[in-house]
Parts: C-alpha cells; sequence; structure tokens
C-alpha cells in the first residue's frame, strides 16, 4: 500500500521545480501509479470472483524490484536510441522518479512484503504487523490526499487554458 494521493499532491506541489528540470508531471504520477498495477488487478480479480481478499494481496514483488525499475528504463533508452528524441528520455527519468519515490515509501510503511531485488530471493523487507485502527487511519488519510490531488489538478487545468480540457475537469472532480 502506498500513499499514491499523497505523493501526486507533493508532486503537485513541487511543480515548479519540476518544470525547470525538464520532467514530464504526468509522467511522475504515472510512476507513482505504476508499481501499484499488481495490486490494483488483484483486487479486481478478487472483486469478480468474489473470494475473501488474502492479506498476501499487499506482497510487492514484481512491481517494487529495483531490477524491474532497471528493465523498463532500459526499454526507455532503446525506444530512444531509434527514435533519437530527447522528450523521451525526459519522460523515462520523469517515470522513474515516480517509481523510485513509491517504492521508497512502501519499503519505509511496509503494509506487504516487498522484495526490492525480485527475482532474486535476497532483500525481501518483511511487513509491519501494524494494528487496523492504524491501517484504517492511512486510509482515511489516503482519501483525504486523493482529494487535495484531485483539487489541485483541477485548479492546475483551469488557471491553463491551453492545456484546460472539460473532459479532465469532468474525471478529476468524480475521482
Amino acid at each position: 500500500m502506498s500513499l499514491i494521493g499523497l505523493q501526486t499532491y507533493i508532486f503537485l506541489k513541487l511543480n515548479f521545480f519540476f518544470n525547470k528540470k525538464k520532467f514530464f508531471l504526468s509522467a511522475i504520477i504515472l510512476g507513482l501509479f505504476l508499481p501499484e498495477i499488481d495490486s490494483i488487478f488483484l483486487s479486481i480479480y478478487y472483486f469478480i470472483t468474489g473470494s475473501k481478499i488474502d492479506t498476501s494481496i499487499f506482497d510487492k514483488n514484481f512491481t517494487h524490484s529495483f531490477i524491474t525499475l532497471s528493465i523498463i528504463y532500459l526499454m526507455f533508452l532503446i525506444f530512444y536510441e531509434i527514435k533519437k528524441e530527447a522528450r523521451i528520455v525526459n519522460f523515462a527519468r520523469s517515470v522513474m522518479i515516480g517509481m523510485t519515490s513509491n517504492i521508497i515509501l512502501d519499503t519505509i510503511l511496509r503494509i506487504g512484503n516487498i522484495n526490492i531485488f525480485w527475482p532474486l530471493p535476497i532483500a525481501i523487507i518483511n511487513k509491519v504487523n501494524y494494528s487496523i485502527l492504524f491501517i484504517h487511519h492511512i486510509f482515511i488519510l489516503e482519501f483525504l490526499f486523493i482529494r487535495l490531488a484531485s483539487y489541485e489538478l483541477i485548479n492546475k487545468n483551469l488557471n491553463n487554458p491551453i492545456d484546460s480540457s472539460p473532459i479532465c475537469v469532468k474525471h478529476y472532480s468524480i475521482l
């Protein structure tokens, strides 16, 4: 589990720093969400099948591995060598910033086991057994930060008439 809403809100507030460094905010946010894709797919699977959700859903293996992170970055670099466009490297760096920050925060919170060098069976970081009350408070904070991040995204779209889209604002308000 990661505080995606908190991370998104922080990167939205620090956007002025990333604009100067030619990073893409949307790519950073994509990088924040990519490591959590396994939890999303497992949650959908458990929802569709009606099975009881196992606590191992919070274990992070493939998507929270620095080896996977390196492979994804290598694929971006191969694509860069084919196209020779500098924005591909900037996009890749932005995605890597988002993924790395997600992995670091998940390593600090450790709701599930994390294998940071998957598929190698080394450096498995074991979960911390938090009380259920603490986990509920984390989820409440996550909800609040997702609302704040949505608010910031709506303001960003409304303040930039060139980039704004009514469809985006509608989806942000639903979120």
